[in-house]
């Protein structure tokens, strides 16, 4: 269990996953809870916008506590360009985007 966070503030929905189990999703404060037998773990936390954090931890008998603040990922928003095709009958078309 622990707390993932981004820029000092909780991140909702990020998502946690160790190999071999189903991931899970922080909750609204950024909490987050795996049950795991006792053993070493790759836990794994990714967030849109953040780069992905790779955290090993070992499990004893106790509860341990992993919080993890995310590092936001070097800006590579230059450009988006949206890449598509597909054939529509003209009359089922009914918005068009502007060319520049």
């Amino acid at each position: 269990m622990g707390t993932v966070t981004g820029a000092g503030s909780p991140l909702e929905k990020a998502s946690v996953s160790t190999s071999g189990t189903k991931g899970i999703f922080t909750d609204a404060d950024g909490k987050y809870s795996l049950k795991l037998n006792p053993g070493t773990y790759n836990v794994k936390i990714t967030y849109v916008g953040f780069e992905t954090r790779n955290v090993t931890v070992k499990l004893g008998t106790e509860d341990l506590v992993v919080d993890v603040d995310m590092v936001p990922a070097a800006d590579r928003s230059e450009a988006v360009i949206l890449v598509g095709s597909r054939t529509r009958p003209r009359t089922s078309v009914s918005t068009a985007l502007p060319i520049d």
